[in-house]
């Protein structure tokens, strides 16, 4: 019953104060529920306030260590591309090649792109392309759509 209220007021469950205070299973327990009803990026920003909280808590412990716990349970393409760029990415918690998976899943979602099989190149040539659709737009779909 407590869960279902949980999964109903995912959002509003994640970002109170006090979710900060949860054991680190029960985070996991709560963010890992396919029935939560919450967004990728909410999700996010409630595991990096518990994980800041936990090396408050912990202080030779890394805020990097700690997030990467929580990862697998984020869907971060779903997260969209400026903020990812803008609000994960600059945080360097989340590894370059999550973040350049999800963007060009955005790009591609018909065809997920596995690191493996995406080479160095065409992920500089992404991420150029996403720093283009800032100054030029059209440009951006031309170069990365076609």
């Amino acid at each position: 019953m407590v869960l279902e209220f949980v999964d109903e007021h995912g959002n509003e469950v994640l970002n109170l104060g006090s979710f900060t205070l949860l054991p680190q299973h029960v985070v996991r327990l709560i963010l890992a529920r396919e029935e939560l009803r919450a967004d990728e990026f909410t999700k996010f920003q409630a595991a990096l306030m518990w994980g800041k909280k936990y090396c408050d808590s912990n202080p030779n412990t890394e805020l990097k260590e700690v997030i990467g716990n929580f990862l697998e349970y984020i869907q971060f393409h779903k997260i969209p591309a400026n903020v990812l760029m803008r609000d994960v990415h600059p945080l360097s918690l989340v590894p370059y090649h999550i973040i350049m998976n999800a963007l060009a899943y955005q790009v591609r979602p018909r065809h997920m792109f596995s690191a493996h099989i995406f080479t160095i190149r065409n992920i500089f040539v992404l991420k150029s392309a996403y720093e283009l659709k800032f100054r030029n737009p059209q440009f951006y779909y031309s170069v990365v759509i076609t």
